[in-house]
């Protein structure tokens, strides 16, 4: 049997309450999770450029980010380029708090997704490396999860900038070219008005 396999929604709600029930901590599963997570990312970038690559961490205010967080330091840990982008500014359980703290002492870049647009906005490219591996830790089965349930505000918000991180930057150049362009088009029709007024 393999070590590991894909669950569906309903088997890792039952997983969550029978390794409770077991007497496994909650602390124990999130960092199975985040090692495994951080194992399977780490697979996406060659060695060769992993100081240069980065990996990044979409992660949500619950347990899964949670594991997004925990991931994160072990790829730290292992001299990896990683960087998180979190979909709130606080967590929503004592459990995923202490490993965004945990990953925050290790000094991990944190970017934090808010009215809208980040903190400070992650470059998408630089000079010396590119995104390599973008790993979704945002969602888990928590209320209301599934297959069927669409993510909504600040989750979906961020779902949104990752398909086109550059879709903000487009919209404020449209818009200042459509200012430049009325603002040339009433200059020439200014000069235009002025022109054949001389003639006439």
């Amino acid at each position: 049997m393999p070590s590991s396999w894909p669950l569906h929604w309903d088997e890792v709600s039952v997983f969550d309450v029978n390794s409770a029930a077991l007497g496994q901590p909650p602390l124990n599963l999130m960092l199975a999770a985040g090692k495994h997570l951080a194992n399977i990312s780490a697979s996406g970038v060659d060695d060769s450029r992993k100081s240069n690559d980065e990996i990044w961490i979409l992660c949500g205010s619950g347990n899964n980010g949670g594991d997004g967080f925990v991931a994160a330091k072990v790829l730290a840990d292992g001299d990896y380029n990683v960087r998180i982008l979190a979909s709130h500014k606080v967590q929503k359980t004592d459990l995923s708090n202490a490993a965004r703290l945990h990953a925050k002492e290790s000094e991990i870049p944190i970017h934090v997704w808010g009215d809208g647009d980040w903190d400070c906005t992650p470059e998408v490219e630089s000079s010396s490396g590119k995104v390599a591996v973008l790993v979704d830790a945002l969602l888990g089965v928590g209320q209301g999860g599934g297959e069927n349930s669409l993510p909504r505000g600040s989750i979906a918000e961020v779902l949104i900038w990752t398909a086109e991180p550059e879709l903000e930057d487009r919209k404020r150049l449209g818009i200042k070219v459509m200012i430049f362009l009325f603002v040339l088009s009433a200059m020439l029709y200014a000069i235009k008005r002025q022109v054949w007024a001389k003639l006439h």
